[in-house]
């Protein structure tokens, strides 16, 4: 018992000198560390408690009135680079045209000049300049109506808005998707604030009933790029009008100081709106000639797009075809320097050359003063060349095609027939004049309407052209009618299949003016190429036959043109004369006039 209380006193003191050396040790410990910091800060007091932020002394502010500086900076820079990428063309677009908004947008606009309540409605402004004409007001009258929301609006809204000459104009930079027109298409829609549509549509041109395009402006797509915009006040034709301006803006800025042949064209990854010319590159270095037997590009530099340009670029296009690609080359100092080059000549030697012993012919060099100075023979073989070796076109100053139709893909640019017999237009009816039925003159698009119109109604026996301007830009078909008043006798129409050939005269001169219409499809029914017949009545007046007897003369005239054929109208017996154009009743011998006139266009 006593062995066991000396153990416990000895393990109590051993326990108590551990506590004494850990406290001595502690201090000393607590010292030395305390002198480093005098040495290190110096002799500065430091408070022991932590340090009290100011912020934390100010009182909570509520999140609606605070500031969102570096946000609202934020979505305005992206804004503008949205509003950049838009203006530019680029595709698809990454951002949406509108103002990001922040909290106040709605309020607290002290510095704005607004008062607590409204709210920036640019939305507002398009309606109202909508209205105007011009889309433009002065600024101060816009000022008056709208207050702070016009210097708003004009500084957040640079692609909507703008201000010349002291007026606020409306110039939202809305235009057609250039990857939606492209063969892949618009990718990410979701993201693309640009205008799915057919251009020809927007420029007038396209007239296909089921175009894959789409003639539609309120799509779902459509509908909110136009609301991105702020333009749903406006009309269909509103729309179209800012859309083709920026068409044509875009079109105008990125045109070359010289036109050139289209480089990715020929690497067959092109946009359709590049400003060069869609041709084959080695068939204008070549002057006409490609090299490759099996080429898929275009041969035709008088194509819709290609004569604009060349209109644009002042090129003379009353020559053949090699004075054109000669001047194209003469006036493009790349396209002369490829000409020359010996690199490119050996790139393109035709395969029958490199295993022969004759040498092989030499490129035909450019000359700026050999322009036109061909002789004859050359002129006869280009001028066959060129027959062969392209397509005629119905804005060109002549169009004589083999077949007198017009073809069924050139209205959509899909024929890929190099030398179409047909005729190529952008519509489904086209007129020309000729004094010799050997050359044809196109007129101008105003007279084919006029023409056209006229034609179409039975009554019209004699009717005055228009006559030409001194302006005409068909210098052919100037030299030949010249301004002088011609009459159209539409009771000498003489028909060659679905071809119309009418005479027309001046005093002692008598020339021939002719229709041509889109072949006939199976699976399309156009309207230009679809006929009524009408018979005369016994006061002088033109009635058109039931639908059952006109769907029956239509199909005997298509099978025999120049025959006749018998037809039971009623109780009276007709026999119907083609040639003559005329039906004589059996019975009572009576001979009455029939006429044949396209749909109304």
């Amino acid at each position: 018992m006593l062995f066991l209380f000396l153990n416990l006193f000895v393990l109590l003191s051993f326990s108590s000198y551990v506590q004494i050396i850990y406290f001595v040790f502690g201090c000393f410990l607590q010292d030395s560390l305390a002198d480093r910091k005098k040495k290190q800060y110096g002799n500065a007091s430091r408070p022991t408690s932590p340090p009290v932020r100011e912020d934390s002394r100010r009182p909570p502010v509520s999140p609606k009135y605070r500031k969102p500086k570096h946000r609202e900076s934020k979505a305005t820079d992206d804004h503008v680079s949205a509003a950049r990428s838009t203006s530019k063309g680029s595709e698809p677009a990454t951002r949406s045209p509108h103002r990001t908004r922040g909290p106040q947008d709605a309020k607290g606009r002290r510095g704005s000049g607004g008062t607590d309540g409204d709210e920036f409605r640019p939305q507002d402004l398009a309606e109202f300049l909508g209205r105007q004409d011009g889309f433009q007001a002065p600024v101060g009258d816009m000022r008056a109506n709208f207050s702070w929301q016009v210097d708003r609006a004009l500084a957040s809204l640079p692609h909507i808005f703008c201000m010349k000459n002291e007026r606020m104009k409306l110039r939202p930079k809305i235009r057609v998707c250039a990857a939606y027109t492209s063969r892949r298409g618009c990718i990410d829609r979701s993201s693309c604030f640009n205008i799915h549509i057919c251009p020809g549509f927007i420029f007038g041109d396209c007239e296909l009933e089921n175009c894959s395009m789409g003639h539609r402006l309120h799509t779902n797509h459509n509908a909110r790029a136009i609301q991105a915009f702020y333009l749903r006040c406006l009309s269909d034709s509103q729309l179209c009008h800012f859309i083709k301006m920026n068409e044509e803006t875009l079109q105008r800025e990125t045109t070359q100081r010289h036109l050139d042949v289209c480089r990715d064209y020929n690497k067959e990854k092109c946009n359709k709106s590049c400003g060069a010319l869609h041709i084959c590159l080695d068939f204008v270095l070549r002057l006409g000639d490609c090299s490759r037997p099996t080429c898929l590009l275009s041969h035709d530099p008088f194509t819709s797009k290609n004569y604009k340009l060349l209109q644009h670029y002042d090129f003379d296009l009353a020559g053949n075809l090699w004075q054109t690609l000669t001047a194209i080359i003469c006036r493009n100092p790349r396209l002369q320097q490829m000409q020359k080059n010996a690199a490119y000549q050996r790139k393109h030697i035709r395969p029958h050359d490199k295993h022969t012993n004759s040498p092989r012919r030499e490129t035909l060099h450019v000359n700026k003063q050999s322009i036109g100075a061909t002789s004859e023979k050359s002129r006869n073989i280009n001028r066959n060349a060129e027959t062969s070796r392209t397509n005629v076109w119905s804005h060109l100053p002549e169009g004589s095609p083999q077949i007198p139709e017009i073809c069924y893909k050139s209205l959509s640019r899909t024929c890929e027939v190099t030398g179409c017999p047909r005729l190529h237009s952008e519509i489904h009816f086209h007129w020309q004049v000729t004094e010799d039925f050997d050359t044809w003159y196109n007129f101008p698009k105003k007279h084919v309407t006029f023409l056209e119109k006229q034609f179409c109604n039975p009554e019209n026996n004699l009717v005055n052209l228009q006559r030409l301007d001194r302006s005409c830009q068909n210098k052919g078909l100037l030299s030949l009618l010249k301004c002088h008043p011609w009459k159209i006798v539409f009771n000498f129409t003489q028909w060659d299949n679905n071809c119309a050939c009418i005479p027309i005269i001046y005093r002692d001169k008598e020339y021939y003016i002719r229709r041509l219409c889109t072949e006939r499809n199976p699976t399309q029914k156009l309207r230009a190429n679809r006929f009524i017949w009408y018979f005369q009545d016994d006061s002088q007046k033109w009635r058109p036959f039931d639908l059952a007897d006109n769907k029956r003369l239509e199909d005997a005239y298509q099978q025999t043109p120049d025959g006749n054929c018998t037809m039971q109208i009623g109780v009276a017996r007709y026999i119907v004369d083609f040639r003559k154009m005329n039906q004589k009743n059996v019975s009572t011998t009576t001979i009455r006039n029939i006429r044949r006139r396209p749909l109304t266009s």
